[in-house]
Formats: C-alpha cells, structure tokens, sequence
C-alpha cells in the first residue's frame, strides 16, 4: 500500500479547517482522483484502518484474460488496468477537446503530449476547464464518465485487459478531538468513527481552529485479508491423469472386443465358406444340359438330394464335429450323385 499526499475534496466541509489530506492504494496503481482520502484536520488525530482484499486472475487462453502489468518488459508503457484505461480516454479526450483533465495522470501525461518543452505548459489550454453543471464532456468529468468512459472501447479486452493481481483496500476512520477550553486549561477527549465523508464531526472550538497540528496512525484491521483466486479447473498432472485412464479404459475394452471378434470370425469364417463351395458346386451339376434324357427322373432326384443337402448344412453349424461332418456328406453326396447320373 502506498500513501501520497493529494490536494484536499473539493467537495469536502468549508466549516472545518483543511490542512492536507492523504490516499492509499496499490504500489503499481498511480493516484486515482476517485480514490478514498483523508482529510487531516488541525487538531485531529487520526486512526487509518485499513484492511485489503486480493484477486489473482488467469492469463490467456482462460476466460479472465488478465495482463501482468507489473512485467516491466512487455508492458512498460503502463502499471496498472487503470493507467492503461486512463491514457486511452485521455487520448480519446485530447483529440476531441484538445485537452485533458488536471488529475494526477493528466500531469504525467506531459511527458509525452504535444508543446511538453513549453514552458508555458500550464497556460496553453491543455488541461481542460472545469465548469459546473456542465453537459459538455470537455468541462465535465462526470459528463465525460456518463457518454464516453463507461462505453468507451478502453476497457474491452485485447487493448486494456484487467490485472492479474489486483489490491483493493478498505478503510476505518477514527478520530480523536481534544477539545480546549479558550483560556486552555481544560481538556477531554471525544472519539467518533465513521467511513469517509460520512458524519460531520464536532465543530471545533475557536481555540482548535487556532491549532495547526494533526496526527496520522495508520493500523491494519483485526480481521484477516481477504484474497480470491481464480484457479484452473484441472492442472496439467490431472489433465493428464484423467486422459491416460480414460485412454487405457477404452483401449482396454477395444482390444478385449476385438479379440473376440476375431475368434468368432476365424471360427465361423470356414464353415461359411465351405457351405458357399458347396451350393456352388451343387447349383452346377443341377443344371439340366440339352438333350439330357429326364426319363429316369434324374433332375427330381438331384433336386430332392438338393434340398437334403441344404437341410443339412443348416444343422452342420450346431455340431461340435463340423468338419468330419461336412467331410464325410461331401464325399457320401458325390458317390451318390455319380451313381444316379450316370446310371
């Protein structure tokens, strides 16, 4: 957490005396002007509690698309999200009114704008002229926040993508009056907390406002940070794990598949195509030539033997001895073929 002293609220209560006021926030994360600050008022002393809150995101290719701004090498013309959104709608600003707002990255902005060797910087019109109630962009914040910073292509990602590592702080305010009599020789103590800009104080005595001193303790809260972290949903060594099961699983139940596949086929394969053999050669010699004599009846015969035949074969599948079988009603088949033919 860095702490840097910033020009008081504009907004802040003209009653009470201003002395200089303070705000924290990230080390890589410059001033931001919306940023709580505090406001040291003569006689005060001040408690600053603060507690912080973390978030680490995901770089590509996750959803988060963060960007490591703290990596000086490659992105070392910004520090933060907000730097790199800031210089873009401060760009986008300048070319459309030719100036920019006075917040703390419109002044380093002057290292890089135009006429920066001027040494009239400050009287060339490049800081932007606040009016109040204003409609027009160029001399309204919140008019410029309302059209232009809060749809602006700035903060897509691809050009200002968000921080992977991101601080946010909270704060606690306490402070403690010492109220003095005029002549100063009484004294109590009166304490009162509230946020920022919250309730207003207890007025201050004529002999306070007189007072030009203030205290400042900074102290962390009693309560732990707070850090959310976006982690993958499954680091490579899971990835791999899952995938190699997986894998062997269904490699595993393949080959078993497989394996007796092959056993059916190469068990049934043979028997089908000796049954196919067969009825070619079957279908062959039934084929009655011209001018056979069918006198003695032979084609009924050898359809009747036909049909036997592939009666047969049918039940030859469910015999353990299929081979011997079809080895011996091939050759009984033949002999009575030849006998009936040519009888």
């Amino acid at each position: 957490m860095t702490i840097d002293d910033v020009p008081p609220s504009e907004d802040g209560d003209p009653y009470v005396p201003q002395m200089y006021a303070i705000a924290y926030h990230p080390k890589a994360l410059s001033y931001i002007i919306s940023l709580d600050r505090a406001t040291i008022k003569p006689g005060t002393n001040f408690d600053l509690l603060v507690s912080q809150t973390n978030q680490r995101l995901l770089g590509w290719p996750y959803n988060t698309d963060c960007r490591i701004y703290q990596d000086q090498k490659r992105w070392r013309w910004y520090k933060s999200n907000y730097e790199c959104i800031d210089k873009c709608l401060s760009r986008k600003l300048l070319r459309r009114c030719g100036c920019v707002y006075k917040h703390s990255e419109g002044e380093r902005m002057t290292k890089w704008l135009p006429n920066t060797t001027d040494a009239n910087w400050m009287q060339s019109r490049k800081f932007c002229k606040q009016i109040v109630n204003s409609t027009d962009v160029c001399h309204n914040t919140k008019a410029f926040d309302q059209q232009i910073a809060r749809h602006s292509e700035c903060s897509i990602k691809g050009i200002c993508n968000n921080d992977c590592y991101e601080e946010y702080y909270r704060s606690e305010v306490k402070e403690t009056f010492w109220d003095k009599d005029i002549d100063g020789t009484n004294e109590t103590e009166k304490d009162d907390d509230y946020y920022f800009f919250g309730e207003t104080p207890p007025l201050f005595t004529k002999a306070m406002k007189n007072e030009s001193f203030g205290t400042l303790n900074i102290k962390r809260k009693d309560v732990a940070d707070i850090t959310y972290e976006h982690t993958r949903e499954m680091i490579f060594v899971e990835f791999v794990c899952y995938f190699g099961g997986l894998l062997g699983l269904w490699l595993g139940v393949s080959i078993l598949d497989m394996y007796h596949q092959l056993l059916v086929w190469w068990g049934e394969a043979p028997i089908e195509y000796r049954k196919w053999l067969d009825r070619q050669r079957v279908l062959m010699n039934a084929q009655v030539k011209p001018g056979s004599d069918n006198k003695n009846g032979n084609v009924s015969l050898i359809s009747d033997n036909l049909k036997t035949y592939l009666s047969i074969g049918e039940n030859v599948r469910n015999n353990d001895n299929k081979q011997e079988i079809t080895n011996g009603y091939n050759t009984q088949y033949d002999n009575q073929y030849t006998r009936y033919q040519y009888n």
